[in-house]
């Protein structure tokens, strides 16, 4: 029987992944916005490990595991992004679109 948590992280980890995928379809989100985000994400986390910043608490109770909320929380969103930050360097469009979508959908069932 799946957690709670793992069904939320599910759920977050297909929505957020189809929503990326989406605005890198559509040329919102470029390769470099997507370092942007990467850059953003892990400042994010490191502020989160000496400071709960309020929303985001709320936020990884509700999702993350709690070893990896012990450990390094936020390191699964940071794993997230690296990989579609990864697949948009590497690879034309619509091969990188597939990737990420595999990565969201696939990884998040």
């Amino acid at each position: 029987m799946i957690s709670q948590t793992e069904l939320r992280r599910k759920v977050v980890h297909i929505l957020l992944g189809t929503i990326l995928s989406i605005l890198y379809m559509y040329g919102i989100l470029t390769r470099g916005r997507f370092l942007a985000l990467l850059g953003g994400v892990i400042f994010m986390f490191l502020l989160y490990m000496l400071w709960e910043i309020p929303g985001l608490h709320q936020f990884m109770l509700l999702v993350e595991r709690d070893e990896d909320m012990k450990r390094f929380p936020g390191i699964g969103a940071i794993y997230f992004v690296v990989g579609f930050t990864i697949a948009a360097w590497l690879f034309p469009r619509d091969i990188a679109l597939a990737a990420m979508l595999i990565l969201a959908w696939a990884d998040g069932a």
